[in-house]
């Protein structure tokens, strides 16, 4: 697989706050970084900021073109410009500005893809909106049968605009209509790398996620068995990406889309935008989320689709402190349709799609159906071709696309894939071409034993779809990505929707009505019944508040029918969100989670204080109810696991309270103090997350609540970084980190002209987050020996920061390769492997803004990695990893 840049993975940053080292260069050039154009942020509290740079600018002859001004917009949130500098050169020059705060590449960025789609072919006025499953499932229906559906709640939605013409919209745009509000950054044309042409209608036919998140949250009633969740609301459309949603957005324009949304009124923001990120700031993104959640609005974000890459890859920006971030239940009912057998059997199979052909011969990858490792490695030479078969795969411990590779090298066209359990998932249409669905496991059993009969083959007739009660119902759904953040500032995710087989709007020339999943299905949901609340109480409250009433009134979501074990906190974030319970609870809780962080750093005193706003009294009993613990690694590797199993054989963390029970008086407030005392027996190798919950239980309706905490049993700091494993890219086996040319290949007798396709390339991975990631050029003959001593002398000056020292470990540092410095790394995704070239240029240690050639001679790469909590300025908290020997050659 080609190597994968998620947008939001890395920060790179002129001006590094962290490590004290002012308008830094980081000009990283990937995928997801714009070539030509760069955000320049200035100090918030200088009100000409911008005009003084673009003066500084004139004055030393800089020509710059000014693209994108978010100053204009709401200069009280975040003051910065986006702009293209005719000559690159020059960059130096825009750091040196005494109004520059921090100058970052523009980025791409991307919605949240939803995992699949199903057109509805026709009417479903037999399924009254009343029992739409989602509603039902988040007490929604029980506000809209109290004739609460948003009135005067204004709500916006970033995404890639609106069919403003569907009949659930009311077939129009601006005052009067359903879409009242609104702005299009982008137009139709539009991609990451082309020039946006910005319009006042954001109404578009194309814009089929965009359509669908609105109708989540605003469609009117047009006999599809549902409704939004809050029809009169007043609905606001930003649009930021073009007709091409893989083409992707510049995040300059997403951050523009939030502060016009704010300037515009919204009382609440929903986007489902992002990508893995695992930090809760540090990006140009993040903090406008989190300035903007201190003025008032409140924002929702998705909680990202990733639920296969295991833990530790909390999506980016939804980490931010000031967001809510949004994790995915499924559905109580799905889309199905009927394949058929040779013998006359109907069995119900689970797509967006449908498979085509028929007469197909069943291949098992394996027999046995409890094989975990199914399909995870190549298939034996004596598989068959089976591009005439459909292949049935157990879902195991490695990622789906891995196994789709391996059957696909054998001609595979169709996969059938089964789980542990008997329901049926949520599944991409495609994988590498391949067409994907799933069965139960006991369909899939059945299939197993027939094709051992002659003949036996299996046909996919057009049969219509419909709808049947999800043997998931209410569970998480497996797409549904897991926590924790690295810096513990926010729960991941928050709280839960219903994003599993939703129905809702499409655009009219895609077929109107459709059933999609993914957590940007549950993100507007959240988005609605927020608006419901407010409409219900008829006061508007900020993030904070918001996200704490969501959060303890939500319903625990516990494992299968076990009704005493309950999920993780970091799948689950508070459960289930409740809508009746929220708009109506009289009581409230000063916090939404306790993160006790990791064992080193643990945060065993904690309190919680509840407050009765009502005008009853209320009796409390106070529980501890711990959770499911996960572990982060399986026995033996430092490699997330992707398949993640609870453990068991262990003793939950304990709590001690001061109180047990106390009955809460009209007006008052009580505080509640915990002391925590870690699990025991567990193994801190597998960095273990334990959590639970701190319940306050009333007889009342709607007055008890539930807060999650949790923690990591082990180091954060001890983790490995740099992974030293194969290379992912072509299952090559190479060993990481390595040295190539532009073609991937080894450089010929380690030397290298930079000339052609003979320039230097560091292939890498990130088995774990790290704060900051940089490289270095060093002599020829340097040695990481021996363990590195820690420093008792604390470096705070800028010209003595991490950044510009000039050894490490005794090592002589040369340069810094001006591609290298990056902040707020996220970990690598399992398929994927990082891409770094050189053109042979270094930055000087001792002077940042000069910009050298590095001469003819012998060097290697020194490769580091700052481990989570590690202080910059002691050489002992880096991971290092050292090159063999590059000869430098260029001709003349």
């Amino acid at each position: 697989m080609a190597p994968h840049k998620s947008p939001m993975c890395r920060i790179y940053a002129l001006f590094v706050f962290l490590y004290h080292a002012h308008r830094l260069l980081a000009s990283f050039r990937h995928p997801n970084d714009h070539k030509d154009l760069l955000i320049v942020e200035m100090h918030s509290e200088d009100d000409s900021a911008f005009s003084k740079v673009s003066d500084y600018l004139t004055s030393e002859g800089i020509d710059h073109e000014v693209v994108n001004d978010m100053s204009s917009i709401a200069p009280n949130i975040i003051r910065a410009a986006t702009i293209r500098l005719e000559d690159p050169q020059h960059l130096e020059k825009v750091k040196l500005s005494p109004s520059v705060k921090r100058v970052t590449s523009v980025q791409r960025i991307h919605i949240s893809k939803p995992l699949k789609r199903q057109v509805l072919s026709q009417s479903l006025e037999r399924f009254p909106p009343d029992n739409f499953g989602p509603h039902v499932q988040t007490r929604v229906a029980d506000l809209h049968r109290s004739g609460i559906y948003g009135r005067g709640v204004k709500i916006a939605v970033l995404d890639d605009g609106i069919d403003c013409g569907h009949p659930a919209f009311g077939g129009g745009f601006g005052p009067g209509f359903k879409v009242s509000f609104g702005y299009d950054f982008v137009g139709d044309a539009f991609n990451f790398g082309s020039s946006a042409l910005p319009s006042t209608n954001p109404c578009t036919e194309c814009a089929m996620h965009g359509t669908h998140t609105s109708g989540i949250i605003s469609a009117s009633n047009q006999g599809y068995g549902f409704d939004g969740v809050a029809p009169n609301a007043s609905l606001g459309m930003y649009r930021v990406l073009g007709c091409d949603p893989e083409g992707g957005t510049r995040n300059d324009i997403v951050v523009a889309a939030f502060l016009r949304a704010f300037k515009d009124g919204a009382d609440i923001i929903s986007a489902s935008i992002g990508g893995p990120g695992g930090w809760s700031k540090g990006d140009v993104l993040s903090d406008t989320i989190n300035n903007l959640a201190q003025k008032g609005v409140v924002l929702v974000l998705a909680g990202g689709n990733e639920g296969t890459e295991g833990l530790f890859f909390a999506e980016r920006p939804a980490a931010a402190t000031g967001s809510i971030s949004v994790g995915s239940v499924q559905a109580s009912t799905t889309i199905v349709t009927n394949l058929l057998t040779s013998t006359g059997e109907k069995l119900l199979y689970h797509t967006a799609g449908r498979f085509n052909g028929s007469d197909f011969l069943v291949y098992a990858t394996s027999t046995n159906l409890d094989n975990e490792s199914d399909a995870c490695s190549p298939l034996g030479a004596d598989t068959p071709n089976l591009s005439k078969y459909v292949v049935l795969i157990k879902r195991g411990t490695c990622p789906f696309r891995l196994k789709v590779a391996h059957v696909l090298a054998k001609g595979a066209r169709r996969v059938l894939f089964y789980m542990d359990r008997t329901n049926m998932v949520t599944l991409e249409t495609y994988m590498q071409g391949v067409s994907v669905a799933s069965i139960t496991n006991e369909d899939a059993s059945h299939l197993v034993a027939q094709s051992r009969h002659k003949n036996f083959t299996v046909s996919f007739p057009q049969l219509p779809h419909f709808f049947v009660s999800a043997s998931d119902a209410g569970h998480i759904s497996s797409f549904s990505q897991y926590g924790p953040s690295y810096d513990f500032k926010n729960l991941q995710p928050d709280l839960l929707g219903v994003g599993g087989n939703v129905v809702s709007t499409v655009p009219r020339r895609s077929g109107s009505y459709a059933s999609m999943s993914g957590s940007s299905m549950a993100t507007p949901q959240v988005a609605g019944i927020i608006a419901l609340i407010f409409s219900a109480r008829g006061e508007r409250w900020n993030s904070s508040k918001t996200s704490n009433l969501l959060a303890t009134t939500s319903q625990l979501i516990m494992v299968g029918s076990n009704k005493d074990e309950i999920v993780s906190a970091i799948h689950q974030g508070a459960g289930l969100v409740d809508a009746y319970c929220a708009a109506l609870s009289q009581t409230f809780l000063s916090r939404s989670s306790i993160p006790l962080e990791d064992s080193k750093n643990f945060q065993s005193k904690q309190s919680i204080t509840i407050t009765n706003a009502g005008s009853k009294t209320y009796t409390f009993k106070i529980k501890h109810r711990p959770a499911q613990t996960l572990p982060t690694f399986t026995p033996g590797s430092y490699h997330v696991a992707t398949s993640v199993t609870p453990m068991t054989d262990h003793t939950p963390a304990s709590v001690k309270m001061n109180l047990n029970s106390f009955k809460l008086f009209p007006g008052t407030s009580r505080t509640v103090h915990l002391t925590f005392e870690p699990p025991r027996g567990l193994n801190k190798a597998l960095l273990p997350v334990y959590s639970g919950y701190i319940s306050f239980i009333s007889e009342a309706e709607c007055e008890s609540h539930n807060v999650p905490y949790y923690g990591v049993y082990g180091v954060m700091k001890e983790q490995i970084v740099i992974d030293r494993s194969s290379d992912t890219q072509n299952f090559t086996g190479f060993t990481l980190p390595r040295i190539t040319d532009n073609t991937s290949k080894a450089l010929s007798n380690g030397s290298v002209s930079f000339q052609g396709v003979n320039s230097l390339i560091l292939r890498y991975r990130l088995a774990f987050g790290t704060p900051y990631l940089r490289t270095d050029l060093v002599s020829g003959d340097a040695k990481l020996d021996g363990i590195a001593k820690k420093s008792k002398k604390k470096l705070a000056k800028p010209k003595n920061s991490a950044l510009v020292q000039s050894t490490f470990r005794g090592i002589r540092i040369i340069g810094m390769l001006p591609d290298s410095n990056s902040t707020y790394n996220c970990r690598t995704a399992h398929e994927d492997t990082e891409v770094l070239s050189w053109d042979g240029s270094l930055m000087s240690i001792q002077n940042l803004s000069s910009t050298i050639t590095a001469p003819n001679g012998d060097y290697k790469i020194l490769f580091r990695a700052l481990k989570v909590n590690g202080d910059p300025n002691q050489d002992a908290d880096w991971e290092a990893w050292l090159s063999p020997v590059i000869h430098i050659n260029r001709a003349n």
